[in-house]
């Protein structure tokens, strides 16, 4: 599976064991991130829908202070298939 230059540093992000929320309740908040780690780094929502239709993240729907967030996790496929080898993506 081919990794991007653009989804590889989100994806080494991922596998370094952080994860996202993603606002997708109607409120003030709608489309906001929260990176669990707010490191500078920025996670577009494109990368987002490419890491996850590859199978490298998952979401689930969970609440912070009633906002409903999807949160976007590293999935057990992915930590598998790098074993732990964040620098390497030539497979």
């Amino acid at each position: 599976m081919k990794i991007t230059p653009s989804i590889s540093p989100c994806l080494k992000w991922f596998l370094n064991g952080h994860h996202l929320d993603f606002c997708v309740d109607v409120c003030g908040q709608f489309g906001h991130t929260l990176p669990s780690v707010p490191d500078g780094n920025f996670i577009k929502k494109g990368n987002l829908r490419d890491l996850q239709a590859k199978g490298y993240i998952t979401k689930e729907n969970t609440y912070i202070f009633g906002v409903q967030y999807s949160r976007f996790t590293i999935t057990e496929f992915a930590k598998k298939f790098f074993k732990g080898n964040v620098n390497d993506f030539t497979r």
